[in-house]
């Protein structure tokens, strides 16, 4: 769907009046029921209509408010949440954002800085980025169109902090795995954003290897591992001009606010658990594990370690640890795949969900398996033990936590 449809769908008084009406509809069915039977672009109206549907959550201001959106830039844009998130990290009197989007960033740091230079190379997007900011009443919100290496001809000052969210799927396809193939190249232009500025901002892929990561740019100082609903949505890198040993954090947006922990100078490994009994099993937040902190929490803690390689952790109560989720563990069997089904019969389970860490086989191998559906209010653990030996709990979910 190209830029001129989709601003010129939303000015349209027919195609917005049918969007109303049609709000709760299928896309694809009302470009069967309407084919020939409208003035203006159904199929794009039903495009962005879907993409309207596919919003709701993750950019409700920008579905409300009836914003641009496009494939691409949605696919790719922050969510409001982490949004609102990175923007509470930092303030200020400028912050320059190099890679401005359908303006979700842009438009939260806007909020927490005197003023903000978003720059947006493609003309498409860039128009999109206008007519949202206008929608959005951004006040504090300059927008222009270039690339945004150009970027220092618009400044007046130093700014506070330089932002890019950088191209990860450049070539419109496969998604980049190198910080040297993102569009703008991170590696190639960080001195010369260095020249305006004394700290960098940088969204990465969840996908990245830390210690890649931190070889890569020496110069962080901070990295996040953010999470929303207990699913890494982006790691957020800052560079600083004064060298320090960076320090990674873990955090987790969900709806009743957020988890955050930070990297301390913990190094001993946790205790691990070799008791028979376990009453009550802890699994750490995805953030966490990914951040490389479960150690040092659940040393902080006093979480017992059902394995060394195993991240389930024995807890003496159902509140004994936060970032993450908490079971009640109400059997503990052996892996023996026809008694475990007989188990199950026997209590008349015939959904519950699988979950698995340090255990040989897939959970949709384990799924197939058992022959048991998605779902219930129980859960399967599989893991090892300290004793090596492979074992599954059943289990239920106690503690609402990140991950709802």
């Amino acid at each position: 769907m190209q830029r001129n449809k989709i601003i010129a769908l939303l000015h349209d008084k027919e195609a917005v009046d049918f969007l109303f009406t049609h709000w709760d509809e299928v896309p694809d069915n009302l470009a069967l029921r309407y084919a020939d039977k409208v003035s203006f672009d159904l199929k794009s109206l039903c495009q962005l209509l879907h993409l309207y549907h596919k919003a709701e959550t993750k950019l409700p201001t920008w579905v409300n408010k009836r914003c641009a959106l496009s494939s691409k830039a949605y696919e790719q844009s922050t969510s409001e949440r982490v949004a609102a998130f990175k923007s509470e990290l930092f303030s200020g009197e400028l912050l320059v954002d190099l890679t401005a989007g359908l303006g979700v960033d842009s438009f939260y740091f806007s909020q927490s800085f005197d003023h903000v230079i978003s720059v947006e190379k493609d003309p498409s997007l860039f128009e999109i980025a206008v007519y949202n900011a206008q929608k959005l009443e951004s006040k504090n919100l300059q927008l222009i169109n270039d690339d945004g290496i150009n970027f220092s001809q618009y400044l007046s000052r130093k700014p506070d902090l330089i932002y890019l969210d950088p191209d990860r799927r450049p070539d419109g396809n496969s998604k980049v795995v190198k910080l040297s193939e993102y569009l703008p190249n991170i590696i190639e232009i960080k001195d010369k954003l260095f020249e305006h500025t004394d700290r960098i901002l940088i969204k990465i892929s969840p996908m990245v290897d830390l210690t890649y990561l931190k070889l890569s740019l020496p110069e962080s100082s901070d990295i996040w591992i953010i999470s929303e609903h207990n699913e890494v949505k982006e790691v957020l890198v800052l560079l600083n001009k004064i060298s320090k040993p960076p320090l990674v954090h873990a955090v987790d947006l969900h709806n009743t606010g957020s988890d955050f922990y930070s990297q301390k100078k913990l190094h001993q490994n946790p205790t691990i658990h070799e008791e028979e009994r376990i009453s009550y099993l802890f699994e750490p937040s995805k953030a966490l594990i990914k951040a490389g902190l479960v150690s040092q929490y659940a040393t902080e803690f006093g979480l017992k370690q059902i394995h060394p390689q195993t991240n389930y952790f024995a807890v003496t109560s159902a509140d004994a640890a936060k970032f993450g989720r908490t079971f009640r563990v109400l059997e503990e069997w052996s892996v023996n795949w026809k008694q475990i089904k007989k188990q199950l019969n026997s209590l008349n389970i015939k959904r519950l969900s699988i979950s698995k860490r340090n255990f040989p086989e897939s959970v949709k191998s384990i799924r197939k398996r058992l022959a048991i559906e998605e779902g219930g209010d129980y859960s399967l653990l599989f893991a090892t033990k300290s004793n090596e030996t492979k074992v599954c709990f059943l289990t239920e979910r106690i503690i609402e936590s990140s991950s709802d």
